[in-house]
């Protein structure tokens, strides 16, 4: 018998589809057929395997066609989905440099920071670590689009003189006032002053570019008489925008209500007392 007869006569044997006798791996998979090595009568082996025999004159070993198998896996569902790293999570979309690699130590699919951590170190990486080298990608993108950086706690701007800094136990870009508060005291920091020190700044820019204020509460415009006796500020725990007027009579309902709440009215009879504050006028 030919080797051409025996090679079909081993196909017939295995049928359609046949997996490879070494490392399993199914025919479907390649665009070559399996073929058939003369060390290994009879048996169908893919182009990898016959070059193992070839090569070596033996058949792969159990780690080996793990690692095989796990690449072709890998392969196979890149073909219809985003590939995930198995410690950090990143896809394999986002990363600009190399794909994602089957690490058969571990048997998981392992993006090229987490696989060469792992050859380096013998364990696995933070994944911490990727999610602040993502927030710094982000930053860096934010930068190049012209998009200013913020505070996610007190919302200040990026600035060379305040710059910020990722919080890995926060998992936010904080300002240094917030990033050295939170890892000294353990908790975020009351940023309220900070918020309304943001604007005061900001009423301090537009009347020097010449923007008219207005009164969150009775929409009045701010004059020059106002400016010049700062009659608009920042008032509140909202931080809004108030006239002088305005600014008294809040005060003033407040102090009707914490009043009342010493003599021991009740919510409904307080809210009468603030709502009759509101509507009066100054005296």
């Amino acid at each position: 018998m030919s080797d051409g007869q025996k090679l079909e006569a081993a196909r017939a044997k295995a049928g359609t589809n046949a997996p490879c006798g070494d490392c399993g791996r199914k025919e479907y998979f390649f665009a070559v057929k399996h073929l058939m090595h003369h060390l290994a009568l009879g048996v169908l082996l893919c182009g990898a395997c016959i070059m193992q025999l070839k090569a070596h004159g033996v058949m792969h070993t159990a780690e080996e066609k793990a690692k095989l198998v796990g690449v072709s896996a890998l392969i196979s569902k890149r073909r219809t989905e985003d590939i995930l790293c198995d410690n950090c999570a990143v896809p394999e979309s986002s990363q600009d440099t190399r794909q994602h690699i089957y690490n058969a130590e571990v048997g998981q699919v392992l993006c090229i920071a987490c696989d060469s951590y792992r050859r380096m170190f013998g364990k696995d990486r933070d994944p911490s670590l990727e999610t602040k080298r993502q927030a710094f990608m982000e930053r860096g993108k934010q930068r190049e689009e012209g998009i200013p950086v913020h505070c996610r706690q007190c919302n200040a701007a990026k600035t060379p003189e305040n710059l910020h800094y990722y919080n890995a136990i926060t998992s936010k870009v904080l300002c240094k006032a917030c990033d050295l508060y939170h890892r000294k005291h353990g908790k975020d920091r009351n940023v309220s002053k900070e918020i309304r020190r943001q604007v005061m700044l900001e009423i301090k820019k537009k009347r020097e570019d010449g923007i008219p204020l207005y009164c969150d509460e009775c929409r009045k415009t701010e004059t020059t008489a106002d400016i010049e006796k700062e009659h608009f500020s920042c008032v509140g725990s909202d931080n809004r925008i108030l006239c002088i007027t305005c600014t008294n009579r809040l005060y003033r309902t407040a102090s009707k209500a914490k009043k009342a709440a010493k003599k021991g009215m009740n919510e409904k009879e307080i809210e009468a007392i603030k709502a009759e504050a509101r509507r009066n006028p100054i005296t």
